[in-house]
């Protein structure tokens, strides 16, 4: 496996869950802090944080069509989020 990683800085507590587009240009992460961010992967630039959980993001997933991203938290509440594209 050949690559160059890229670190993308943002939640104040651990990563608890990550998830890729299809196209692989977007990831979005989960937290302890109860937050999804949204990074463009190219730029390495944040493109938006969501923080309507009330507890820690557990898991994120992208729908096949990479436009709506869902996401669960540790107290069972679910998220659905369509990030925009710059």
């Amino acid at each position: 496996m050949g690559g160059v990683w890229k670190s993308l800085r943002g939640h104040s507590g651990a990563w608890l869950a990550v998830a890729v587009t299809p196209d692989g240009s977007r990831i979005a992460s989960g937290g302890a802090d109860q937050a999804v961010r949204v990074w463009d992967l190219a730029k390495s630039e944040k493109l938006a944080i969501y923080r309507s959980h009330a507890a820690p993001v557990l898991a994120v997933e992208f729908l096949k069509d990479g436009t709506r991203l869902v996401s669960a938290a540790a107290d069972g509440a679910r998220g659905l989020a369509r990030p925009g594209r710059r």
